[in-house]
């Protein structure tokens, strides 16, 4: 199974390279091509679409057009049901719902490659953001991460000088190590704790608590805390906020980068 799905994909992922060349050649004619990228990654699962919301980041080597398509999978991921994410966190917590949360918003406010996040509130009123990662995604990301491995092997005999320029096989060894850390959500909580400490005198960043009785591997529960996206702020914000923001915000990863070394390696729009 695992061949059969490393030649699916290298068959689809030639049919979009030649489709990339053809549109390159001819915007307006090929105008489709970036939408069936798109559709393709998330017909192939949680993996592609990470690779394509890392794409969707690099105008340097990708064409506009492709990377603003690509850049609609940093936010939109297919919803799970509700009584589907409940079954999930009462499979973790082995018992009901209403045991570990007063009230779960049936309806998600973001729906991500790996989990859904729903607004919450505890038994003491505080409101709370709940991260739910999403039914059987773990196999998934196992699944296809030897599927891509399988893949990059049969390359790398067909075209063993172009592999090697490219670093594709280590540039895929820190994606693989990377995405399967994420599915353990004791890792962001451990995380989450760094940054607070980190930030604990800057007034200007606010890290949310995270609420560990109502946290395992596969659930995060965290403060809600309201925000805007980039996107919301280029459109609603003035000029001096704008310059107020992007000045705390470089002097923000300027922290992360240089002074801790300890920072957020997942900056694309949707995060």
């Amino acid at each position: 199974m695992v061949y059969l799905r490393a030649m699916y994909v290298i068959f689809g992922v030639t049919l979009h390279y030649f489709g990339y060349r053809r549109f390159l050649r001819s915007p307006q004619k090929e105008q489709t091509r970036p939408k069936k990228l798109v559709q393709f990654l998330l017909e192939l699962g949680p993996v592609f679409v990470k690779i394509g919301q890392i794409l969707s980041t690099r105008q340097d080597i990708l064409h506009s057009r492709y990377a603003e398509e690509l850049s609609v999978l940093q936010e939109a991921q297919p919803e799970i049901a509700c009584p589907i994410i409940k079954k999930q966190i009462e499979h973790e917590f082995s018992t009901p719902i209403n045991d570990v949360f007063d009230e779960i918003d049936p309806n998600p406010v973001a729906a991500a490659t790996l989990a859904q996040v729903h607004r919450g509130r505890l038994s003491d009123g505080t409101v709370v953001a709940v991260k739910v990662q999403r039914p059987k995604v773990e196999a998934q990301i196992r699944r296809d991460m030897k599927a891509l491995e399988s893949a990059l092997a049969i390359a790398k005999f067909l075209f063993p000088n172009l592999i090697k320029r490219s670093n594709l096989c280590h540039l895929f060894d820190e994606f693989r190590k990377y995405t399967i850390e994420e599915l353990d959500f004791e890792n962001e909580a451990n995380n989450i704790d760094a940054f607070k400490t980190q930030f604990l005198n800057t007034t200007f960043v606010r890290i949310p608590d995270v609420h560990s009785a109502q946290s395992t591997s596969r659930i995060l529960t965290m403060d809600w805390v309201e925000g805007a996206t980039m996107e919301q702020a280029l459109t609603d914000f003035g000029q001096s906020t704008l310059k107020n923001l992007t000045a705390r915000l470089v002097e923000t990863l300027l922290t992360m980068f240089v002074a801790n070394g300890h920072y957020h390696a997942d900056l694309h729009p949707g995060n």
